[in-house]
């Protein structure tokens, strides 16, 4: 589509002319005077220009004139708008090199005209110079590739050749004494190739049109030559034809060794026996074939019994259903004189009636004139490969099916799995913050041990990909290795108990206090390890774990960690293939014993990972040893503190208090939510599926939805679709977070396409939680401090009528609770709960003298309590922040009071 800015400082006959130009659909640009024609001009860069003469800023000529200077811009044509009898702006515009002018008021016929016109010139100048660009990369490159190329140069207003070395080698004459007169040049070749020579040379200084051709000359040597000689124009800044230049190349040898190629069949044989082809060559003048008769043999199935047609067209060997697309490809290849190489496949049914594939390559040779003349080629048999390619297709196709089962396996697994897994680490954290006893808090600490570590494992068998494509990165985070053995430990104690087993331990107390590593995936390790040596030993038997230091250096440790058992032993034709998957020592063990056969396989790849090993000594009846080594990092701290949780919440302006809806058909997760959002200090209700909660929220007004996705009656996806499409803002745009345990890619891809804001997997992370809710609810809010959030009345009932003692109040209030505040942080920053609970308490009154909601005094009170007691350490940082962004506000509306209470006092 050609583009067209109009340039008019009147409105009525810009928009005229623009709705005339669309009509015919061109693409219409519009400005009001020269100054914004032409940077719309260098930005748009259009391919016509209509502008008027007389404009404000910058008139016509003007623009025209640095548009012209401009690289960008010298080739854009433009056309002048006139008015009646403004002869001599008519004159000057078109001696400054404007392609035409039109009179206003313009006429509509003569306008589509004119532009039509100028439009197809431009098209034309721009075909020429992107041909004579194609065509000067060809010279360019092949002038790179072969050698001895020589270039030349004419100047039309001068007459005047130029040469290099090369045209001079090729014609026989001296370069000192110059380019030989025209005369002497002609008498060169002979009258075939000079009359090609002369149409050449004039259709190029008449048209622009190149020329490539191939003479036949006779040089001032007296030696015959063929030569390829190359042309094209060269222009002017108003693409004038102002010369021509080229190359000249000697062919001698290449045309020698055409009449060689011309006269020699032995090569097809050649070709025959070393690449087992049929070779063969189609004369298009005379309509003849040769083929040889060992190749097509070979290649297409005839024989002497079965001869081959030699009066047989080409198509007669191609498969009906190709033989139209083979034909036309071929005929448009022979017209075409830009290519000469092609390469077909098709289907060829063979004399014995059998179905072949066959691949033909072939190359066109043409004349002088570019007629193609002749084809030459050769056939392969490429029916295995293709055989071989249809069944590569077919497992393709059956892999990727099975990939679908496979993530519909995953899927459900994910989704059955972590259901339970959300109540039990939803509700030991819940037990936590109880009052329990020290037993009971142990007793929990490890039910909520064992469940954090086996949602780990439940997420690598999950995603069983990431572990098959090596895609599992490793955690360096800071750990006492000992200590980590004995919280593992701690895990088993009960069963240890149960089963009157015997636990030995022995660290090596050489091995360095603080390392680096992973330690969730070592937890991990162990936790296999030492349940399996549990599991398969019975009672009253032994279990041994030992750390040895194998070997230091200044940045890294060699550490050994062997546990052995006194159990059933593994077989010795079993040993090889333990760590292999779903691999036990015999096929009665998941029946007595219980388990999949991955635990080993995940603790292989897990000690692959760290560039670590592992082996296993055992005997039947007696016992296995799993001795595995690690390598780990000496830490350069002494002690770890726990870092700053990094989070951008503190620069939220949280609505105060929220309302949220939770949808979930299940109870048990109904009553985890609901907990969770209520020890946030958020008010919630509950809805059983999609159909409940979409009359609950026509009903009442909510913050943010918390949706569960698979539901009977009404699912998440079909929820969150009806809001979004059937429901009027703002309802309609309320935040909505997917909460589900199917932690699949394509369902987490489904649930943004469905329209929601967040994805949060189950068992829910608080933390995580939390901060989706507060930056979500943020976004709604977009700052809303309309609705006040602070309660007065308490602090001026100490001060009835007294506006000096509340200004006092809201002073001080102002300047300290911002440094009780910094305290706050920095305390949370350092781990320093003894300082958090005494600032926490210490700014507790503060919240009630201003009045701030009983949700924010709630919060307060739980960071109070958690530094106390050191637990829900890791919700602090977020609820400090929402403490924070409430202050935030609080302080806008008491800096507010403070004025109007100062103005009291003044009056």
């Amino acid at each position: 589509m050609f583009k067209i800015l109009i340039v008019e400082d009147t409105l009525a006959i810009r928009e005229e002319v623009c709705d005339i130009l669309l009509l015919e659909g061109y693409q219409v640009f519009q400005a009001e005077n020269g100054e914004t024609g032409f940077y719309m001009a260098l930005q748009e860069l259009p391919d016509l220009i209509v502008s008027d003469i007389l404009m404000p800023k910058l008139n016509g000529f003007e623009m025209f004139e640095k548009l012209q200077k401009n690289k960008k811009t010298s080739g854009i044509p433009l056309i002048f708008l006139s008015a009646k009898g403004e002869k001599e702006d008519v004159r000057t515009g078109m001696n400054a090199g404007a392609e035409d002018y039109l009179v206003k008021p313009v006429n509509t016929e003569e306008l589509i005209t004119v532009v039509k016109r100028k439009l197809e010139k431009q098209f034309l100048i721009k075909e020429n110079l992107e041909k004579l660009v194609k065509e000067n990369e060809y010279v360019l490159k092949e002038a790179g590739r072969m050698a001895k190329i020589g270039y030349w140069e004419f100047d039309q207003k001068t007459k005047i050749t130029s040469w290099s070395k090369t045209v001079h080698t090729i014609y026989g004459t001296d370069p000192r004494e110059g380019v030989p007169s025209e005369k002497i040049l002609l008498n060169c070749f002979d009258e075939v190739s000079k009359q090609q020579f002369l149409n050449a040379r004039s259709s190029l200084a008449a048209h622009g049109k190149l020329y490539d051709i191939e003479l036949k000359i006779t040089n001032l040597k007296n030696e015959n030559r063929w030569i390829q000689r190359v042309g094209e124009p060269l222009y002017n800044h108003k693409k004038e034809i102002i010369g021509s230049r080229g190359i000249i190349r000697c062919i001698t040898n290449l045309k020698k060794n055409q009449e060689k190629l011309k006269q020699s069949n032995e090569r097809y044989h050649l070709a025959t026996k070393a690449t087992n082809d049929a070779v063969w060559d189609w004369n298009l003048v005379t309509g003849k074939i040769y083929r040889s008769a060992v190749g097509f043999d070979k290649v297409y199935g005839f024989d002497k019994k079965r001869p081959i047609d030699k009066k047989a067209n080409w198509n007669a060997y191609i498969h009906p259903d190709d033989k139209n697309r083979i034909t036309k490809l071929l005929e448009k290849i022979i017209a075409s004189s830009d290519q000469n190489n092609f390469s077909f496949e098709y289907g060829f049914i063979g004399p014995t009636g059998d179905y072949k594939y066959i691949n033909d390559r072939g190359f066109i040779v043409r004349n002088e004139d570019g007629k193609a003349i002749r084809i030459i080629g050769a056939a392969s048999n490429i029916t295995k490969r293709e055989e071989i390619k249809n069944e590569l297709i077919l497992a393709k196709e059956q892999a990727e099916e099975l990939a679908g089962f496979k993530d519909q396996f995953l899927a459900n697994m994910s989704h059955e799995i972590r259901t339970p897994l959300n109540g039990i680490i939803g509700f030991t954290k819940i037990l936590l913050r109880d009052n329990a006893t020290k037993k009971q808090r142990h007793q929990l600490n490890a039910i909520k041990t064992s469940s954090d570590i086996l949602l780990v494992v439940v997420n690598d068998i999950l995603d069983l990909s990431k572990i098959e494509a090596g895609k599992m990165i490793l955690e360096k985070t800071n750990l006492k290795l000992p200590n980590l053995v004995n919280s593992v430990l701690s895990t088993f104690e009960l069963r240890i108990g149960e089963k009157e087993q015997t636990l030995n331990t022995r660290f090596d107390k050489n091995i360095p206090k603080w390392l680096i590593g992973d330690t969730v995936r070592i937890n991990q390790i162990l936790l296999n390890l030492i349940g399996n040596a549990l599991k398969f030993t019975a009672v009253g038997g032994t279990i041994n774990v030992h750390l040895n230091l194998l070997h230091q250096d200044e940045n890294k440790v060699n550490v050994e960690i062997s546990v052995s058992d006194t159990g059933i032993g593994i077989p010795s034709d079993k040993i090889k293939n333990i760590f292999d998957p779903f691999i036990q020592s015999s096929d009665n063990t998941a029946r007595k014993y219980g388990g999949s056969g991955l635990g080993l396989n995940i603790v292989k790849q897990l000690i692959d990972l760290m560039h670590g090993s592992i082996s296993v000594k055992s005997q039947e009846s007696i016992g296995s040893t799993f001795t595995l080594t690690i390598p780990l990092i000496k830490s350069e701290k002494t002690k770890v503190k726990t870092k700053k949780n990094s989070t951008t919440l503190h620069k939220l302006k949280s609505k105060i208090p929220l309302k949220i809806l939770i949808v979930d058909d299940i109870s048990i997760n109904q009553f985890l939510a609901q907990t969770i959002v209520h020890d946030f200090g958020f008010k919630s209700d509950i809805a059983s599926n999609g159909k409940v909660a979409i009359e609950l929220l026509k009903k009442n007004n909510y913050d943010l939805i918390l949706m569960d996705l698979q539901m009977p009656e009404m699912n998440g996806w079909e929820a969150t679709t009806f809001i979004r499409n059937k429901m009027e803002p703002p309802k309609s745009t309320i935040p909505i977070i997917a909460l589900t345990a199917d932690v699949t890619k394509k369902n987490a891809d489904k649930c943004k396409d469905q329209g929601m804001d967040a994805y949060v997997s189950k068992p829910i992370n608080e933390k995580e939680l939390l901060s989706k809710i507060l930056l979500l609810v943020n976004k709604e809010t977009q700052k809303d401090t309309s609705k006040k959030i602070c309660d007065l009345d308490y602090l001026k009932s100490h001060g009835p009528n007294n506006p000096k003692f509340v200004t006092e109040m809201l002073q001080l209030i102002l300047t300290q609770t911002p440094l009780v505040m910094f305290e706050l942080n920095k305390c949370s920053a350092a781990s320093d709960w003894e300082g958090l609970h005494g600032n926490a308490h210490k700014i507790k009154p503060t919240l009630d003298l201003i009045g701030l909601p009983k949700e924010i005094r709630i919060i307060a009170k739980q960071i109070e309590e958690s530094a106390s007691e050191k637990m829900d350490l890791d919700l602090i940082p977020a609820k400090l922040a929402l403490l924070e962004s409430t202050l935030a506000q609080a302080y806008n509306e008491l800096n507010k009071e403070l004025e109007k209470e100062l103005k009291k006092i003044k009056t």
